[in-house]
C-alpha cells in the first residue's frame, strides 16, 4: 500500500473493482471513501476517481448524488405499497373474502414481490432501470388496491354478521414484506383476529 494511504481502504477497493469492470462496486466504494475530506485532498486519487465516475455513469451506474435521490424515491414508494396491503389484508372476514378477491389479492401479490425484489436488485446494482421497474410495480400495486379495497368492502356489507357471532378467520396468502437490504423472499402468513368492537362495526355497516 503506498505511503500515508492506510486510512483510504474503500479508495483502493474501488480501484481494484473498477479494474475488475465492477463499476457498481467501484462507484460504492469511492462513495464511502469520500466521506474522508482526505480523498479529495490527493490530486492522484481524485482524478482517478472521477475518471472512473465519468465512465461509470456512462455504463449506466448512478453517481452516488443520483443514486441516493432515486433510491429514496423508489424506497418510499415501494414502502408505502406494503404499508396499503398490510392496512387493506386486516380489512373483513374471512366469509367476506371470496374465492375471487382472494385469487385478485394474490395477484396483487406478485406485484408487490417484484418491487422488492427490483429495489433489492438496484440498490446493489446502482442501476436506474432497476429502481424504475421497483417504482412501476410499486404503483401497480397502489393502483389495483384502490379498486380492490371497493370490492371489499362491498363484500364486507353483504357479509355482516350479528354483534356477539364468531367470524371465520381469514389468514393473508401474500409473504410478509422484506427488507430493502436483504434478498431473502420470507414466507411468513399472519393470521388475523377480529376484536368484538370490529365485530359490532360489522353489525352496523
Amino acid at each position: 500500500m503506498r505511503g500515508g494511504t492506510e486510512c483510504l481502504p474503500h479508495y483502493f477497493l474501488g480501484e481494484a473493482l473498477y479494474n475488475l469492470n465492477d463499476c457498481a462496486g467501484a462507484v460504492a466504494e469511492w462513495a464511502i471513501s469520500e466521506q474522508l475530506p482526505f480523498v479529495r485532498t490527493q490530486k492522484e486519487f481524485s482524478g482517478f476517481m472521477d475518471t472512473g465516475y465519468r465512465t461509470c455513469a456512462m455504463r449506466g451506474i448512478l453517481l452516488p448524488a443520483e443514486f441516493n435521490a432515486q433510491s429514496a424515491v423508489a424506497s418510499q414508494e415501494v414502502e408505502d405499497a406494503v404499508a396499503l396491503v398490510e392496512r387493506v389484508s386486516k380489512l373483513g372476514n374471512g366469509d367476506a373474502w371470496r374465492q375471487e378477491l382472494r385469487d385478485q389479492y394474490s395477484r396483487i401479490g406478485q406485484d408487490l414481490t417484484t418491487s422488492q425484489t427490483r429495489l433489492a436488485v438496484g440498490m446493489r446494482s446502482r442501476s436506474a432501470a432497476d429502481f424504475n421497474e421497483a417504482r412501476a410495480a410499486a404503483g401497480r400495486v397502489v393502483t389495483a388496491l384502490k379498486a380492490f379495497e371497493a370490492a371489499l368492502n362491498v363484500s364486507i356489507r353483504r357479509t355482516c354478521r350479528p354483534y356477539g357471532s364468531r367470524p371465520a378467520k381469514w389468514s393473508s396468502p401474500l409473504p410478509a414484506p422484506r427488507t430493502t437490504t436483504a434478498p431473502s423472499k420470507p414466507s411468513i402468513r399472519s393470521s388475523l383476529r377480529r376484536s368484538p368492537r370490529r365485530a359490532r362495526a360489522d353489525a352496523t355497516c
